[in-house]
């Protein structure tokens, strides 16, 4: 792939011009599959636009696997932005009244931040779960309604 960074500018109409930046190394997608390279441009440009806050339109022949393509780079973008959002939690984040404290209170404050943000995803685990316990157990009673008609139908 390219070794430096490179703006690709697309006219789609006279109005219209989209750029979005080439990534200058290999970026890992989760293709089921080796994507070839068509897939790769789509990806690339699909995730760094996203990444820029553009608005994207793309355009692909039939059988070129535009669909997989837009959902491994959301996703990929997706998991990205959720690491970086959760790094920013952990990076230190120090005010000015902060900087007259002495040390082991700005430890404290980036442990308990710390702890916030598993206690946060533990949470979010939770109520997975019981969202995922409630689908199966309406599927449950809807089969159940089902064969329920059926025996109750007149032959």
């Amino acid at each position: 792939c390219c070794t430096s960074t490179t703006l690709l500018y697309t006219e789609l109409y006279p109005f219209l011009m989209i750029k979005s930046l080439a990534i200058g190394r290999m970026a890992h997608f989760p293709f089921p599959f080796k994507p070839y390279s068509v897939q790769e441009d789509f990806m690339k440009t699909l995730y760094n636009t996203i990444q820029d806050r553009q608005i994207g339109i793309f355009e692909s022949p039939t059988g070129t696997g535009k669909s997989l393509s837009i959902i491994c780079s959301a996703l990929k973008w997706l998991k990205d932005n959720q690491a970086v959002q959760e790094q920013a939690l952990l990076e230190p984040t120090i005010t000015e009244s902060e900087t007259d404290l002495p040390d082991w209170v700005n430890d404290q404050f980036r442990e308990q931040k710390v702890r916030q943000l598993h206690h946060d995803k533990a949470e979010k685990l939770r109520k997975e779960s019981r969202r995922k316990e409630r689908i199966l157990k309406g599927r449950k009673r809807f089969k159940k309604s089902v064969c329920a008609r059926k025996r109750d139908m007149p032959d």
